[in-house]
């Protein structure tokens, strides 16, 4: 009798075991399954991220400045032949077309980014830009979610000079500067903010009033 009760313990011991390692097993496989549907989810939303950009920039590029959300009565222009270029960040596609079209009307060469990362790494490329734009906020898709953090990061690049203006819409102007933005502008941008500011930053900035037909 006793040598059944061993056999039968034994045999419950090793069914445990057995089960244990199994349920192990299991487990294993669905963290590992996990895994790989969050590696795919990731790619996923890295394919969609870019696909977005691309379209976000084709329309920023195809958008005619007519056809930007901008009034028609600029009445100043860049003087001379200097072209000052600008990079614009802002995650809003409103927002941006307002900057970009006043900006283009009045003569800058404008570039337009949504993601804050790629202001980064634009200046970290070497791309030559007199000055700088950025959004005080954006949105999921950007790693620098604040201004500041795009402020950070860019005077931690070697030999960085380049004004960083914050486009926001607060109105608190010492906030901004005290932590070392060289401008604030509150939204929305306009003709007569880019006169008051831009030649502060840009000195040899000067404007020409466009003769109305």
């Amino acid at each position: 009798m006793e040598v059944i009760v061993v056999i039968l313990c034994l045999i419950i011991l090793v069914g445990m075991v057995v089960i244990f390692n199994y349920a192990e097993n299991v487990q294993k496989k669905i963290k590992d399954l996990e895994e790989s549907i969050n590696i795919a989810q990731e790619q996923k939303e890295a394919y969609k991220r870019e696909i977005s950009r691309f379209e976000y920039d084709k329309k920023v590029k195809d958008c005619k400045i007519d056809d930007m959300i901008i009034g028609k009565n600029i009445t100043h222009h860049i003087k001379g032949k200097d072209k000052f270029k600008v990079i614009v960040g802002d995650y809003n596609i409103s927002s941006i077309r307002n900057t970009c079209g006043v900006l283009l009307k009045m003569g800058f060469d404008v570039e337009a980014v949504q993601r804050a990362d790629d202001i980064i790494e634009q200046v970290k490329n070497g791309n030559d830009y007199d000055l700088i734009i950025t959004n005080n906020e954006y949105d999921r898709y950007s790693n620098y979610k604040q201004s500041t953090d795009v402020l950070d990061s860019l005077k931690e690049i070697k030999d960085f000079e380049i004004p960083v203006i914050v486009l926001t819409v607060s109105n608190d102007r010492n906030h901004f500067i005290s932590y070392g933005f060289d401008e604030h502008i509150q939204k929305l941008l306009d003709e007569e903010k880019v006169m008051r500011v831009f030649p502060k930053l840009l000195h040899n900035l000067k404007f020409e009033t466009i003769k109305k037909q």
